[in-house]
């Protein structure tokens, strides 16, 4: 499969996936209810005021929350642990984002243009997500005794 698809309607999206093989097509859906269930259970979690982007990389599935810099001790972005080796957790500073949005918002007037740059920028936070992740493992023992 290509890693950037374009699709001017849905149908296109319908007709292209169509034209895959069983496999592929199984794999686009085990990937689209992981981000549906990714996406809910930040909606039920309370995270939805904290999630900044939720999106794919591969057949992996990366978040991105977003918390004060005092809370994260670092810009970002910084690894968080995830109980689903399929989901890779990140998270930035307010502040990273606040001078993101307003280096944005100062450098592109255009509306349009804006928003392609900070969709860059996103998926580009994305990547850099996934690459730190690939060596990352969870000390689950040494978590257990966080907060007691």
């Amino acid at each position: 499969m290509e890693d950037n698809f374009k699709f001017t309607t849905q149908a296109d999206l319908i007709s292209q996936i169509s034209s895959l093989c069983p496999d592929e097509q199984r794999l686009i859906i085990e990937l689209a209810t992981l981000i549906r269930n990714e996406l809910m259970h930040a909606g039920k979690g309370g995270e939805e005021k904290e999630l900044l982007f939720a999106g794919n990389v591969g057949v992996k599935i990366v978040k991105c929350l977003h918390f004060p810099l005092e809370a994260l001790g670092h810009v970002g972005p910084i690894l968080l642990p995830s109980s689903n080796p399929n989901v890779y957790l990140g998270a930035v500073s307010n502040e990273l984002v606040y001078r993101k949005v307003s280096e944005y918002t100062e450098q592109y007037t255009d509306d349009f243009i804006r928003s392609q740059k900070w969709e860059e920028y996103l998926h580009q936070l994305a990547v850099e997500i996934a690459e730190l992740s690939e060596n990352f493992e969870v000390d689950w023992g040494g978590l257990a005794g966080v907060g007691e």
